[in-house]
């Protein structure tokens, strides 16, 4: 009879822990939804009154990146107060890794030269972007998912950048956009390398911080 009590119990218990996992990992995901929801906010609705034409900073970049630009590795847009740097993986990573190759450094050097003088009043978002394909089985334990993915190599972005031009941490995010982000539909190869990006967001604070903002009201 013990026996059988005890069993029971240990089936309640099992069940509850089970249930609480769930829970958390719901309210995980419902978190980092709103938070990739928030910085899309960031592009559309929080932007100022547009400027006459890019900013220098565009042209810096453009003019840095020349080569990079020609060979369709590297893409610079400009928006209302936003410069952008699309950077497609191979340049950085090899596939499903998010250790920084040598020719990555020797790009990111060209960026963070330009961007270690921007002026007060900007902050530099780093964001992780993948594909939809799975992480393969091997190395889950390090990378479980594309949210790891994403996020580590982005961290290995900011830090180097942080430790090479002696940039200002506060100035400076990280996010992981996992698949959910994709400049194309994933049907294919050259659209999945087009996916799988880090991009680089230069804004204005009082932008970033609108949306957060708006994000801490939302809760």
């Amino acid at each position: 009879m013990k026996i059988k009590l005890y069993f029971i119990n240990f089936l309640i218990l099992t069940v509850f822990l089970l249930a609480s996992c769930t829970t958390e990992s719901k309210q995980m995901m419902n978190t980092v939804e709103m938070r990739t929801n928030t910085i899309t906010v960031f592009k559309t609705n929080f932007i100022e009154p547009a400027v006459q034409g890019p900013s220098p900073l565009y042209y810096k970049l453009q003019s840095a990146l020349t080569n990079e630009l020609n060979k369709d590795m590297v893409t610079v847009n400009a928006y209302p107060n936003i410069v952008t740097v699309n950077i497609i993986d191979i340049i950085f990573f090899d596939k499903g890794k998010f250790t920084i190759k040598p020719e990555g450094y020797t790009l990111l050097d060209k960026i963070g030269k330009i961007l270690r003088d921007i002026p007060q009043g900007k902050v530099i978002q780093i964001e992780g972007h993948t594909d939809d394909i799975p992480i393969a089985d091997d190395p889950q334990w390090k990378i479980p998912n594309n949210w790891s993915l994403g996020s580590r190599r982005a961290i290995n972005v900011a830090l180097y950048l942080i430790d090479k031009f002696n940039m200002d941490p506060t100035r400076i995010s990280v996010l992981s956009f996992s698949k959910y982000r994709p400049m194309a539909p994933n049907n294919n190869e050259r659209n999945m390398a087009k996916n799988r990006r880090i991009e680089i967001v230069v804004l204005n604070q009082n932008v970033y911080q609108a949306a957060e903002i708006k994000e801490f009201r939302q809760k």
